[in-house]
């Protein structure tokens, strides 16, 4: 028996006496594969009854009665955005199982956290079970929970039958998708009703549990000389007060109280989010931290995470109010509140709105300003001057429309958009962007659920160009509709290229693919031969598309090819598989379709080359349609059967 369960034992025996501390706990009953069978070497048994007081101050006796089957405990965070995603899933499973004999009681285990503050948690979450503050950890070093959230499933005899993640939603960090396994609920099930449970032990994912730092004044690397440079500079602007991070870093204590999470995640790459591979395309605002900072913050967290002298914490940045490109000459704003709903997949809205514009503008920046930072993941503005937008409004029962993939028009101009931590900018001196007059602006929003009901109201400022400005901007496409990716099939790869007519800008580039991409690469090869790299996302995300501005442009002569080259996994090993079991996928603009287009804003020195690339452009894109077309894979899916929506229409 190893030295961390014979305290464990120890630790169980003091709590079997009912010695408590007022307020805590007298009692209570990376990413792997889910493991098989139970590990007795991990698992505890607890001893009956067990004693546990809740915020309330209500006294809990469990495991106690004949009634009584088991005992749900989860660990979890006021601050963590997957704790608070879950609690209307607990509470349903807490309601739904209650009647079976079954208890669930969540547990904060944070000394950071003041009971006041765990209450109003509480509340504005609408929890519907029992809370109980673990400040002294007894439960933490019981158990040895490491994250949050984090399930432990205790049956009638207190014996241990699961430990781990709620479900398969989210079975790596910064990847969720829709919940195929659902362990915790298989897992209370099981208890229940005295059933085998095959799935004992899942590897939890989410926030580690950690301790603020030692507060020390002397260290080789300390937050205040070292740390504090290399946070404010490049992970406060998201993660403060009102901003769309689950939680501030913007002093010693909150980021201390998580050194080895950050130390994790800036090593894996999964934050700052920044999607583009090093060395492949330069952009403007990279957010992307050098080796020498990786290890500092892993140096760092693996040295208690030592404070340093006062006169070196550098002041926190004074980030912007308002507009900050200035007053717009224009606001185009969402008629009334949006109301997203507490949990569920991320919802992807279109809300189409009149501009109103009576003449025709060119535009020189957009900046949009989210009503609700906490849920609006990304942000575009297309503008159409067809009236579709407004026919596949008025054919959804909802606000706006929805639609996952694309905004579904034949013909829309894309202004420009905003993600977490983008800063807007001007087009360059002389250029513009045509706005039509009498024209519909369309916000495609990508919203993401936070746990309790939410509001949006978003509005984007328009900045006109001055009359002196006469070269115009446009987006071309390049891709490949022939896709053909078959079920099972883990790396399928697929090529477009597109032949420019003319000598050409470019300014900025916008990938884009569904939920089986894997990777995406762009390269521009000009006559000699010799390759332009663009761009090279290696993983692909669906949920962190953006927009990249070059930096500097880039200059491609006439002639100049520019290709493409997309990987697709459509195999069950890929968590954020729309199909269970994978089905073969074409192109399209639904969930379980695919793309692989890439817009790229470009800009060229007269009006004459400008105007032959536009329209090179749209004969190029006529004809990958009619590819498609010829395939019979035609827009209303003759071929295969159409998914309905909620109101038991297809949509083409």
């Amino acid at each position: 028996m190893n030295h961390l369960n014979v305290s464990r034992i120890a630790l169980i025996g003091w709590l079997a006496l009912g010695l408590s501390a007022a307020g805590l706990v007298s009692g209570l009953c990376g990413n792997e594969k889910p493991k098989i069978g139970i590990d007795t070497s991990d698992t505890i048994s607890l001893p009956k009854p067990l004693r546990v007081n809740d915020l309330n101050g209500r006294q809990h006796v469990l495991l106690d009665t004949p009634e009584c089957r088991g005992v749900v405990l989860i660990f979890l965070s006021t601050e963590c955005p997957m704790c608070n995603e879950a609690i209307p899933r607990l509470n349903k499973l807490s309601t739904q199982y209650q009647k079976l004999g079954i208890e669930l009681f969540g547990v904060i285990s944070d000394r950071t956290v003041t009971r006041q503050q765990a209450l109003e948690h509480h509340t504005k979450f609408r929890i519907k079970f029992p809370m109980i503050l673990d400040a002294g950890k007894s439960l933490r070093e019981l158990t040895g929970a490491s994250h949050t959230p984090e399930a432990f499933v205790f049956d009638r005899d207190g014996k241990q039958i699961y430990r781990g993640l709620i479900d398969d939603s989210s079975e790596r960090l910064g990847k969720k998708n829709s919940a195929k396994k659902n362990y915790l609920a298989d897992a209370m099930h099981a208890a229940a009703g005295n059933h085998r449970l095959p799935v004992s032990r899942t590897q939890a994912v989410g926030c580690l549990l950690e301790e603020p730092g030692s507060g020390a004044t002397e260290g080789d690397v300390t937050f205040n000389r070292d740390i504090a440079p290399i946070i404010f500079s490049n992970c406060t602007a998201c993660h403060r007060d009102g901003e769309v991070a689950p939680f501030a870093l913007t002093n010693y204590e909150q980021v201390s109280k998580r050194a080895k999470q950050i130390a994790d995640v800036v090593s894996s790459r999964l934050m700052p989010p920044w999607k583009p591979s090093p060395d492949y395309g330069h952009f403007s605002g990279e957010r992307r931290l050098s080796e020498t900072q990786i290890s500092l913050l892993k140096h760092w967290s693996e040295t208690d995470a030592p404070e340093g002298e006062p006169a070196d914490l550098p002041p926190l940045p004074k980030f912007p109010t308002g507009w900050q490109l200035g007053k717009p000459d224009m606001i185009v704003k969402m008629p009334r509140k949006f109301a997203l709903y507490a949990e569920g997949v991320d919802l992807y809205k279109h809300f189409v709105i009149p501009t109103g514009m009576t003449q025709d503008r060119l535009i020189r920046a957009i900046e949009v300003h989210p009503g609700n930072p906490k849920i609006v993941h990304h942000a575009h503005m297309f503008l159409d001057n067809t009236g579709e937008a407004r026919v596949l409004d008025e054919g959804d029962p909802s606000e706006g429309y929805t639609r996952f993939g694309g905004h579904g028009l034949s013909s829309a101009a894309y202004l420009g958009g905003w993600n977490p931590g983008a800063t807007p900018h001007f087009f360059p001196k002389g250029t513009g962007r045509l706005m039509p007059k009498g024209g519909d602006a369309v916000f495609q929003i990508h919203y993401h659920p936070s746990g309790k009901p939410e509001y949006d109201q978003t509005e984007i400022g328009i900045y006109f160009a001055p009359p002196d400005a006469q070269q115009l901007i446009a987006d071309l496409v390049i891709g490949n509709v022939d896709l053909l990716i078959p079920a099972g099939a883990d790396n399928v790869a697929f090529t477009g290229e597109y032949t420019i007519p003319s000598n050409l800008l470019l300014m900025e580039i916008r990938p884009h693919m569904h939920l089986l991409g894997k990777s995406y690469q762009v390269r521009g090869l000009l006559p000699s031969g010799k390759e332009v790299p663009l761009i090279k996302i290696e993983e692909w995300d669906f949920n962190w598309q953006d927009s990249y501005v070059f930096n500097p442009v880039i200059r491609l002569p006439v002639g100049s090819k520019i290709q493409i080259q997309v990987v697709y996994d459509n195999s069950s090993k890929n968590p954020a598989n729309p199909s269970s079991p994978p089905k073969t996928v074409y192109f399209g603009e639904e969930s379980t379709d695919e793309m692989s287009n890439c817009a790229i804003r470009v800009t060229a020195d007269t009006y004459a080359e400008f105007q032959q690339v536009v329209s090179d452009n749209a004969n190029y894109w006529s004809a990958q349609m009619k590819k498609y077309l010829d395939r019979n894979m035609t827009p209303d899916k003759k071929v295969r059967e159409r998914p309905a929506t909620k109101s038991g229409r297809t949509k083409n």
